[in-house]
């Protein structure tokens, strides 16, 4: 989304022991002591990213090793072990009386089997590979979370993990809806996993994620611009003059909430004006905001809708919906 994860990095061995947890630095980095433990060693960080809970997985075959623990990474460590990763890969491996689970162990075992790891990096490197333009491998290529490089590809895609066994994880191109591959989990945990070929964007989506991805830093950058005026010491509630340029004056924020309103909130220390407010571009939102048809509008207010209806909702579930939206925070 934008941003690393902030969050608490801790590694298991093939023994079942594990190390002390660690921080996250402000970048994101982490490194984790495993001296007095035996290689291969499950990764997972538990924290926060733009605002959201994560746990995400990934593995090091030695170490020493630079890993990246990303989505990306997690969906190589489900699929070279066969089942579930995130949260559920998470439980499995929780200790319980300091003890680490068979379960957990047998999984590691079956994601660091070299034959399985290396197709599972395979697959996942062949569905970014028109997107991942300096070859950054997923797990072991070092990156820095600053919207270039390997960072820019985790922006400009959507992973929905396989929850359960069975279950299909994909990968998918935001900014057309387009999907670059799957993989579907075995009913049975550990056994093989089906992986279809990855299927390349056409050169109209390849386009649009490539402006996607050049116009999200500038906007970030922008909104970074924007925040400066609200620093968290020194503070004083800025002139409208020094708002306005930042605010288009066709943006909306929905019925009677327009530029006068918006400018309005962001120069008063009564609404919105305070020390320390960011605004932040997350990244791509996959929903399609563009104005809603006449068919939608009828079906929307029809006597058929139930009151729970949101239009939020109703514009997220839009068929071939793209990422015509910036999902914001703070």
């Amino acid at each position: 989304v934008g941003a690393p994860i902030s969050g608490s990095v801790v590694a298991i061995d093939s023994k079942g022991k594990m190390s002390t947890a660690v921080n996250t630095g402000a970048g994101g980095a982490f490194t984790v002591d495993v001296a007095g433990m035996t290689a291969p060693f499950f990764l997972s960080i538990t924290g926060s990213s733009g605002g959201r809970q994560v746990t995400l997985n990934s593995i090091a075959t030695a170490a020493g090793q630079t890993v990246n623990i990303t989505p990306l990474t997690d969906l190589i460590v489900s699929t070279a072990s066969g089942q579930p990763g995130g949260t559920a890969l998470a439980a499995v491996c929780a200790p319980v009386a300091n003890t680490v689970s068979a379960a957990c162990t047998s999984a590691l075992a079956n994601a660091a089997t070299q034959q399985r790891l290396d197709a599972a990096v395979a697959a996942v490197v062949a569905m970014i590979k028109p997107i991942n333009t300096g070859n950054t491998n997923p797990l072991t290529g070092a990156f820095v979370a600053n919207g270039t490089g390997m960072d820019a590809v985790l922006d400009q895609i959507l992973i929905a993990p396989a929850e359960a066994q069975g279950a299909m994880a994909t990968v998918t191109l935001i900014a057309t809806n387009s999907a670059l591959g799957s993989v579907t989990l075995p009913a049975a945990a550990g056994g093989a996993p089906t992986i279809p070929a990855a299927t390349p964007p056409s050169d109209a989506d390849l386009a649009k994620a490539t402006a996607a991805a050049t116009v999200l830093p500038e906007i970030r950058a922008c909104l970074a611009s924007l925040s400066a005026l609200y620093p968290k010491t020194g503070f004083v509630v800025p002139s409208a003059a020094a708002v306005s340029p930042f605010i288009d004056s066709a943006f909306n924020m929905g019925a009677a909430v327009g530029k006068a309103e918006i400018l309005a909130a962001l120069t008063s220390a009564d609404q919105a004006a305070h020390a320390g407010l960011t605004i932040e571009a997350l990244g791509l939102a996959g929903v399609d905001m563009q104005p809603l048809s006449s068919g939608e509008i009828a079906t929307l207010t029809s006597t058929s809708s139930t009151s729970t209806t949101r239009v939020a909702d109703f514009i997220g579930n839009r068929p071939g919906a793209g990422a015509t939206a910036i999902a914001f925070t703070s």
